[in-house]
Parts: C-alpha cells; structure tokens; sequence
C-alpha cells in the first residue's frame, strides 16, 4: 500500500528528469538508431543496444517471446528501467549530499576533507592564514 503523500509516478517522473537519466536514454536512443540503420542480416549492430540495457533489457528479451517487435521492446524497457534505478541513484546522492552540507538545518557546511584538521595536516591541526604565513 502506497504511503500517503507517494505517489509512485510523481517518484519515477522526478527519477526520469534527472541529468544523468535523461542522458543516459538519449545515448540509448541514439545506439538503437545507429543499431537499427547498420543492421543487416550478418550485422552483430542489434548487440549494443542490448549490452547498453544490461540487465533489463537482457531479462527482458529471454522471457519475451522472440520476434523483431519484442526485441525492440526488451530494449525500450530496458533502457527505461535502468534510467530510473540511475535517476533514483541520482536523487538519493543528491539528498546524501545535502544532508552532509546542512545536517541539522543550518547554513554551516560540514566539510570531510583535509582542510578541517583530517589526517595529512599533523597533530596541530588546521591553521588559520595568519599563523601559516608568519
């Protein structure tokens, strides 16, 4: 049962709006053109499409009854399914990362790196400009 305020497709359409989803179907769009216009009966062109939906479309082909139609199909699907799990990846980075720059709501960023004293500037710590320079 879905939670109140979820909405499954609101969830997919955010997924499939990110950067690196939307990119990731326009390279598969484009490998199926090429894939489509270089195919000839000896051609091995239809196998990239295929290795770029890897492992939906591949699940997909092997359960669906073979024929030109569903193979087109296994490779849509594929490809859709694997830009949301990129998307979702996406969205949960983001909120990863925003989470570490606010944790509690402030407007302080958390810093992980060197800078704040990590291993590599010695016992004494970070510095301030002054006492480096002097």
């Amino acid at each position: 049962m879905a939670r109140p305020g979820f909405s499954p497709l609101r969830s997919a359409r955010r997924a499939l709006g990110t950067l690196a989803a939307r990119l990731y179907l326009i390279a598969c769009a484009l490998l199926l053109a090429w894939a489509m216009l270089a195919a000839a009966e000896e051609s091995m062109a239809a196998v990239f499409p295929i290795f770029a939906t890897f492992p939906a479309g591949t699940v997909l082909l092997f359960v669906l009854p073979l024929s030109a139609v569903t193979f087109y199909l296994s490779i849509v699907l594929g490809a859709l399914i694997n830009a949301l799990v990129i998307g979702w990846c996406a969205l949960a980075l983001r909120r990863r990362t925003a989470r570490e720059r606010h944790p509690d709501g402030g407007a302080e960023p958390v810093s992980h790196g060197f800078a704040d004293g990590g291993p590599g500037l010695g016992a004494s710590g970070p510095q301030s400009v002054e006492s480096r320079t002097s």
